[in-house]
């Protein structure tokens, strides 16, 4: 039976889309074999990882999955991969240089859109407005990198020994009006994607994504970071 794409908006046989990629699972369910168990935070509690493959609904046709697919294969290989190899490392993080900025770009405003499209009550919490989904479902049709729109920014949180702390978390939002930031989680990366420009925020200026093709990536202890520290305690109060 054929339905409308959410992004061409085309009669097609829809495709079982992931919501975040795959191979953001690949890699966490790789890890939890070795370290004891995947444990994903949700609403306080503590809970074996259900979906091994990840979240996904009929959502788009093959020819929209496959235009998402070449640029989560470019974030793919940032992410796991680790290509461009870091640069430098100073106070605020780990800095990135000569990432292929339009097909990273255009991964993180799909990954957004998709959030917020999504009926899966998972990621409720990733309303954008009908205007600014309209924006973005636009744009990603024409390969639009919007680049004076939704800044998107990363934090990597890490276990004592600097490793990255595998942790699934269900997004969130902080904050409202111009200020409002949705958070997405996923294998111990932190994905905030803003609303507005945020043009007068030097940090978020200076943690964003590029169009030179730059990144600065802070690095956080996972027990200090206010959000996971938060589920963590909520978890224990509840066991």
């Amino acid at each position: 039976m054929l339905k409308k794409c959410r992004l061409c908006l085309e009669d097609s046989e829809l495709q079982n889309s992931h919501i975040v990629p795959q191979f953001h699972k690949r890699r966490l369910n790789k890890l939890s074999k070795s370290q004891g168990g995947l444990m994903v935070i949700s609403n306080g509690f503590e809970v074996p990882d259900k979906h091994r493959t990840g979240r996904s609904e009929y959502l788009l046709c093959r020819e929209c999955e496959l235009r998402f697919s070449l640029w989560e294969t470019c974030a793919a290989n940032w992410f796991y991969n680790w290509e461009p190899a870091q640069e430098s490392l100073d106070e605020k993080g780990i800095i990135y240089k000569d990432i292929n900025y339009p097909e990273f770009r255009l991964y993180c405003l799909s990954l957004l859109w998709r959030l917020s499209v999504s009926t899966l009550e998972y990621f409720d919490a990733v309303s954008l407005s009908s205007d600014d989904s309209e924006t973005i479902r636009i744009a990603l049709l024409s390969s639009d990198t919007l680049d004076s729109k939704f800044p998107i920014c990363f934090t990597k949180l890490v276990k004592p020994d600097g490793e990255v702390f595998p942790i699934s978390m269900q997004p969130y939002v902080t904050g409202q009006g111009s200020g409002k930031c949705f958070h997405l989680i996923t294998n111990g990366l932190v994905h905030d994607f803003w609303l507005s420009d945020q043009r007068n925020n030097l940090s978020l200026k200076h943690c964003s994504l590029r169009p030179t093709g730059t990144l600065v990536v802070p690095i956080f202890p996972f027990m200090d970071f206010p959000p996971v520290k938060a589920q963590i305690a909520l978890a224990n109060k509840n066991d």
